[in-house]
């Protein structure tokens, strides 16, 4: 297959008929955002946090009265995010020495110029945001909203021990706007990968925020089960499902999907052929298989450098858009409550047109 695909003049043909004035969304109608009632709380912490730097900067400080002035409104979210929610752990004077200590570090102060001068005094995530979650809202009208609260952090040495984009609790939802400031932002942990940072963006963070919340409403398959490949492709495919769901129908499939819009092209044209040559392996167990399918990375590596990556995943979206399509008596929540990965997969029939 690696040989046999390449791009040519066809192929952009073909992809600028499918993208046309669709922008490459999946083109399904939006839902009546304005029937659903939401105020969608958003704690802007980011700007206490810069408030209180500019303290620092002036001279010694009493850390006490800065924690009261700025942050003790932040209390249960800051007892959550860096304390998993322990309340007896997090006292009033532990959050004042741990947020002293990043107020009173220069690359600490530094950042927040940064995150406020590359984001701008007209950054505002909450009407994005706010429509998101309406549709989650809509689809899973049984779960709380939660309170989305904007930080700022330092970075670890390596993006090996996790990049903390989005932060999810109980009660709240945190962004993590220092990893929102455009690829080219030299801070960054320094092995952090090129495909990675293109995500690192303004325009990515509704994006990021539905895959978290994809992430931890369907769960990766029970490994005491052995899954096969066709199980994760499965799993992979519902969390983009629900994803594309919390995005609606004018986000290209690009973002949702994080591709470039070449690769975007790339896998609509070869849909057919990226799963034919899937198909000889959906019963795997290997783990290479698997990753090869399903990890992040530039491309597919089995292919050539050209070619979209996480084919499993973009092509588990197709299989369980086909099979949603076909049972209308399904909503999303019951779909991210099943685990009957292949009796999906085998009911959605889904066969792709092949173009050579």
């Amino acid at each position: 297959m690696a040989s046999s695909i390449q791009l040519s003049l066809r192929f952009l043909f073909f992809a600028l008929l499918i993208c046309g004035v669709q922008a490459c969304s999946s083109g399904t109608q939006d839902i009546d955002l304005d029937a659903i009632p939401l105020e969608l709380s958003v704690q802007r912490m980011d700007r206490d946090m810069a408030k209180a730097a500019e303290k620092y900067k002036s001279g010694p400080v009493d850390s006490v009265a800065i924690y009261k002035e700025f942050f003790a409104l932040h209390k249960p979210f800051i007892t959550d995010w860096m304390f998993m929610g322990h309340d007896e752990v997090a006292t009033d004077s532990v959050l004042t020495v741990a947020m002293h200590l990043f107020m009173n570090d220069s690359h600490g102060r530094d950042l927040l110029d940064s995150v406020a001068r590359r984001l701008g005094p007209e950054f505002d995530p909450k009407p994005e945001l706010t429509s998101l979650f309406k549709r989650y809202k809509h689809h899973f009208p049984d779960r709380p909203t939660p309170v989305v609260v904007t930080y700022v952090d330092g970075y670890p040495p390596t993006a090996q021990q996790g990049i903390d984009q989005v932060f999810i609790s109980p009660r709240f939802l945190g962004i993590g706007l220092h990893y929102f400031l455009g690829p080219d932002f030299k801070f960054y942990p320094p092995d952090l990968p090129k495909y990675i940072r293109r995500r690192c963006t303004p325009e990515h963070l509704p994006s990021v925020v539905a895959h978290k919340i994809a992430e931890v409403s369907v769960p990766e398959p029970d490994l005491t089960q052995s899954p096969v490949l066709v199980d994760h492709v499965i799993a992979a495919g519902i969390r983009m499902y629900v994803v594309d769901k919390l995005l609606g129908p004018t986000t290209p499939d690009s973002l949702k999907l994080f591709y470039t819009t070449t690769q975007q092209e790339w896998a609509d044209y070869y849909e057919g052929m990226a799963f034919k040559d899937m198909i000889a392996e959906l019963y795997s167990s290997d783990a290479a298989t698997i990753r090869r399918y399903l990890d992040d990375s530039p491309f597919t590596s089995q292919l050539n450098r050209e070619s979209a990556p996480r084919l499993g995943q973009f092509l588990g979206w197709k299989i369980v858009q086909k099979f949603m399509n076909d049972r209308r008596d399904l909503t999303t929540k019951d779909l991210v409550g099943r685990t009957d990965y292949q009796t999906i997969f085998k009911e959605a029939k889904y066969r792709p047109e092949t173009r050579e």
